[in-house]
């Protein structure tokens, strides 16, 4: 039987480190890193073996067999039952079930003192979780390659720095927190608590010297299941932050919870550089995060820091490049192509000082983005009870020239935050099948679909919609009826005829 789950939730407080304690936090960091190394060694030669096991190969054959060439249901599910009890028999035989690398984690463990005194036995224990995790991602995608015939999803191994997160699986031992004195106790070596640098005791400070803020009374009211502790690099700097996962739900903002207003259900349509929302009543179209709040400033900056990577690059390796052409308007010019199987070496120090730079902007970028995405999410949902949005394929949209577009944006992380938070707020979210409605191909008065290039910005019939608010408004109006879809004309007119200007 699975074990039961309960709501999670999580909260970061920044923590307070002076010298001696950033220098010990550093070496704990340091002694994660080689203890993960050191699991993963053991995991992948296990992992190496089964591979080789004829038993396995017969699995895989089995698995292709029900999911490719089978085709009668019973007997699909009697392959698959079949190869799920080799699989489980492997794992068994290898040690690579789910707490099979405890035990080395415990080895290693004891066995180097300054990882003993560093790393508790529940920190020890999240790590080889977190080396299995890596390990059943790769053993599910076994015999995926890239375009250079490497295998992916095999995991690697953290070089130095790389380990940014420690955490302990429960709240009994290990990472301790006391919300009282705002004090975290980490004692990593039980055994011998007189040990140097065995206990390890730091502050968290709170919102401001008044007091807690909202958020953090509301968080500080539930159940503390685990605690987990961040290392975040903004440029030269080292900040850590205490990460605090509560049971229960998060802080719910009361103007999204204000029922005096007067919420309706309504549409969206998602399009490269902007959302389109239509009730029944108006319609707007709002930008897209990246353009808000001087964050494209930030994207403009990062693409010339990038320009000057690569010719930083093309002048340190001229072995590995050979000169092409390419149109650019009615010229042709000469470009430096970089050549198949060759790899660079060499690097300059002003391309490593760019590096750094492209880091610290791109974190900023994440962060506005992050930040301007939650503001639209609020916007959206503090007077809607119900909405529509058709199930895009963003990954398809990044294969195609809107690749950047894509990356900029971040549309699958905001559309995973709207529902998220409807989940959250009570409100109504339903996915709409693009493929069986092409919305923005079909027209509610002659009610054909017709095929529109990017640039054809309004409607057929002569109507002057715009095209992506119109598609937010067939979206509201679309329902399912358990066989097709379906959508209702004359709510779409009455909607139109109401307010003829927003649509416009």
């Amino acid at each position: 039987m699975p074990k039961s789950t309960t709501p999670t939730f999580t909260h970061n407080f920044p923590i307070y480190v002076n010298r001696v304690v950033r220098k010990e936090l550093n070496s704990r960091f340091n002694a994660a890193q080689q203890l993960y190394n050191a699991c993963l060694t053991d995991a992948l030669k296990r992992v190496d073996l089964m591979l080789l096991d004829d038993d396995y190969k017969t699995a895989r054959s089995l698995s292709r067999k029900a999911y490719t060439y089978t085709k009668d249901s019973e007997e699909q599910k009697a392959t698959k039952q079949e190869a799920a009890k080799l699989y489980t028999t492997l794992r068994e035989k290898y040690g690579l079930q789910k707490y099979s690398l405890n035990p080395v984690a415990a080895k290693h463990r004891k066995a180097a003192p300054h990882i003993y005194q560093h790393i508790d036995s529940q920190s020890a224990k999240a790590i080889a979780a977190r080396v299995m995790k890596s390990i059943d991602k790769y053993l599910l995608n076994y015999g995926k390659k890239n375009k250079k015939g490497r295998s992916l999803y095999r995991p690697h191994f953290k070089r130095f720095g790389m380990v940014n997160s420690i955490e302990s699986l429960n709240h009994q031992q290990g990472i301790l927190f006391d919300p009282e004195t705002s004090t975290v106790n980490w004692n990593a070596c039980r055994a011998n608590v007189a040990a140097k640098h065995s206990a390890l005791t730091f502050h968290v400070m709170y919102a401001s010297k008044e007091g807690k803020s909202l958020y953090e009374q509301h968080a500080l009211q539930h159940r503390i299941k685990f605690c987990r502790i961040l290392r975040k690099t903004y440029g030269r700097n080292t900040a850590f932050v205490l990460q605090v996962c509560f049971e229960g739900t998060p802080y719910k903002r009361p103007e999204l919870l204000d029922n005096s207003k007067s919420k309706t259900p309504k549409g969206i349509d998602v399009n490269s550089h902007s959302i389109a929302i239509a009730s029944a009543r108006e319609a707007k179209l709002h930008p897209l995060p990246i353009a808000c709040k001087g964050v494209a400033m930030l994207q403009a900056e990062l693409s010339a820091i990038e320009r000057k990577m690569s010719r930083s690059r093309m002048a340190s390796n001229p072995e590995c490049f050979e000169i092409g052409s390419k149109r650019k308007g009615r010229k042709t010019v000469e470009v430096n192509r970089p050549l198949k199987g060759k790899r660079m070496k060499n690097f300059s120090n002003n391309y490593k000082k760019l590096s750094n730079r492209k880091a610290r902007l791109s974190r900023k970028l994440a962060a506005g983005r992050k930040t301007n995405q939650g503001e639209l999410a609020n916007l959206i949902l503090s007077d809607s009870s119900y909405l529509k949005i058709e199930k895009v394929w963003y990954k398809g949209w990044q294969k195609s020239r809107l690749g950047k577009a894509i990356g900029k944006h971040g549309h699958g992380a905001l559309e995973r935050l709207i529902k998220r938070r409807c989940a959250e707020l009570d409100i109504g979210f339903e996915y709409i099948d693009p493929w069986k409605t092409a919305l923005s191909q079909y027209c509610h008065v002659c009610q054909n679909r017709t095929k529109k290039v990017i640039y054809e910005r309004h409607t057929c019939c002569n109507q002057g919609w715009d095209r992506d608010k119109y598609s937010a408004l067939l979206a509201l109006f679309c329902s399912f009826d358990g066989a097709s879809w379906h959508i209702d004309n004359e709510g779409v007119e009455a909607a139109l005829k109401s307010n003829p200007e927003s649509f416009k």
